[in-house]
């Protein structure tokens, strides 16, 4: 989708996404299950883009702990506002940055990267450390067993720790 900054009207150019799993660049590295849903508001605001709505989509992720496939919705709030490119130029220094700042990137006139901007705010959303359930029991480190299965009865204080024959470990001075 290419969209110039020429062709926002004066009120703002309503964008609907609809679940395409088709042009998406941005999240071909998950599975998508459901693409991107939502509608974005985006307005001029002098010569900066504004770009605002709420998007949602479900992507298959692995649980962290059990490594069972499941389904994850995820949602986010699209805020952005973009500048054209060039415009206000520093050179390279150390900065830190402010909350704001997160919400700020630049455009090319002849391309406002709308879908982009919804992927940065739909990967941004994303969990570390995704779970299929915040009670999921993961793996048994003895046997590999899903324990949110069934319990497979192995003790996890029987088996020593792989470092404990480092426990006797001398080292001889010279």
């Amino acid at each position: 989708m290419k969209l110039h900054y020429s062709d926002i009207p004066e009120g703002g150019l309503h964008i609907a996404f609809r679940g395409e799993e088709a042009g998406w660049e941005g999240l071909k590295d998950f599975s998508v299950e459901e693409g991107p849903s939502g509608d974005v508001l985006v307005r001029k605001r002098g010569r900066n883009v504004v770009i605002e709505g709420k998007v949602r989509a479900t992507l298959g992720f692995e649980c962290s702990r059990c490594l069972e496939r499941f389904s994850y919705p995820v949602e986010a709030v699209v805020r952005q506002v973009l500048h054209p490119s060039g415009e206000g130029k520093v050179a390279a220094r150390e900065i830190e940055l402010n909350s704001s700042d997160l919400e700020e990137g630049t455009y090319d006139e002849e391309d406002i990267p709308v879908k982009g901007v919804v992927v940065e705010h739909l990967l941004l959303s994303l969990p570390m450390r995704p779970l299929c359930d915040e009670d999921c029991k993961g793996l048994c480190p003895i046997c590999g067993a899903n324990r949110n299965v069934a319990d497979c009865g192995c003790h996890e204080g029987t088996t020593g720790s792989p470092l404990d024959c480092l426990k006797d470990f001398v080292v001889k001075a010279r």
